[in-house]
């Protein structure tokens, strides 16, 4: 998502990996409780990608949307100059963009879902005729080197061109541009990833397509993802890689590689454009992108795991009701269900579970097997005892 705009800067970075549990319970956010802390592994409905070398993914930044906007997303505002600059502005969003960004009306989080969505409208200017969505977490929250997860349903229609990407944010392209994925919404079945740095920016950037003639990625979600090496990145689409760039690659072709400092996130929606092109009487509006989530991955030194001739003992099933479909475990056999989740594991999944079901009769029919603060009840007290035991 080729910006023109030179004069981006970052601001002083700060580690948001963790945030305030109490402020969350208070607030009755959930999704705070999902984008705030490192979680121990990769969740279950996660792509099956491979982490480099003998090392495995540990979960450190999340936003599941479960609740609102989490505050390290900011929203970017201004209009677009339009095709063949008809609407006399400065091109602060370069591409001959059509629409108008808001400060907030058009993006939303629905259904546990962030929703950006492009409108026929008059914008607040007066003078673009759509509004859309532009996040970004510069300022807030950075990357340098992991993975990336972001699940995502993109909007169809021609000139409507929704992104996922990040950038570096001390001068466009020397800082460069990592286009995760990037969609046409004339073209339902294509995906885009690009790189773009000094020398091989716009037009020029190094970029590939994925078709899946038998996908419409307008019409479910799918799971966009980067591995970020020193020297590579490679690109998958549902846990299937389909592009690479190298360091060698870039190097070899003359250019220089910018790809070894912190970037930020940014998720949009486009209206027209010199790539896609622009509405048409065939380009129905409203129209949505969603985000279920966005995922941070680092690289980590692997457990080695040993083996027992040891013949293996079967857990009771406890007598509690099952939460949301799933038995929870007593994991270390104190009477107290710690894995609310039902996964074989104390993580923050089980936090957020319980965190949901605190009235629920699966919980206060079973008061023993969740009082894990020891006062008589369930209620967010628990919830902060369990996580802290996490």
């Amino acid at each position: 998502m080729t910006d023109d705009n030179t004069d981006r800067r970052t601001v002083s970075t700060r580690d948001r990996t963790r945030r305030s549990f109490l402020s969350t319970v208070g607030a009755g956010v959930v999704g705070g409780l999902a984008a705030m802390g490192a979680a121990r592994a990769v969740p279950d409905d996660a792509p099956a990608i491979d982490a480099p070398g003998d090392q495995s993914w540990q979960m450190v930044w999340r936003d599941e949307f479960d609740g609102s906007i989490d505050d390290a997303w900011t929203h970017e505002t201004g209009g677009g100059c339009g095709e063949n600059r008809r609407h006399k502005s400065t091109c602060p969003w370069g591409n001959e963009e059509e629409q108008y960004y808001t400060a907030g009306d058009n993006a939303f989080v629905e259904d546990g879902s962030l929703v950006i969505e492009a409108r026929e409208e008059t914008a607040p200017n007066g003078v673009n005729e759509y509004t859309s969505g532009r996040l970004k977490t510069q300022g807030a929250h950075t990357m340098q080197y992991g993975r990336l997860d972001v699940r995502a349903t993109f909007p169809e229609g021609q000139g409507l061109w929704p992104a996922i990407w990040m950038l570096g944010g001390y001068g466009w392209p020397d800082d460069g541009e990592i286009d995760v994925a990037e969609f046409l919404g004339h073209n339902t079945d294509t995906i885009h990833a690009t790189v773009h740095g000094p020398g091989y920016s716009g037009a020029d950037g190094i970029n590939t397509s994925h078709t899946d003639a038998g996908t419409d990625f307008s019409q479910s979600a799918h799971t966009y993802s980067i591995v970020w090496q020193p020297d590579r990145i490679d690109w998958y689409v549902d846990g299937t890689h389909f592009h690479d760039v190298t360091r060698s690659e870039v190097e070899d072709a003359g250019n220089q590689w910018v790809f070894d400092h912190e970037f930020f996130f940014l998720l949009n929606v486009a209206v027209g454009g010199s790539w896609p092109g622009y509405p048409d009487a065939s380009t129905e509006f409203p129209q949505r992108m969603t985000v279920d989530y966005v995922r941070q991955f680092e690289a980590v030194e692997s457990t080695p795991t040993t083996t027992t001739t040891e013949e293996p003992t079967t857990t009771p099933t406890p007598e509690v009701d099952p939460i949301d479909g799933r038995v929870p475990q007593d994991l270390d056999g104190d009477g107290l269900y710690e894995d609310v989740s039902g996964n074989d594991k104390l993580d923050f999944p089980d936090v957020n579970a319980l965190f949901q079901h605190t009235d629920s009769p699966a919980v206060q029919d079973h008061v023993d097997a969740y009082d894990f603060s020891g006062d008589g009840v369930v209620d967010s007290q628990d919830v902060l005892a369990l996580f802290e035991s996490v």
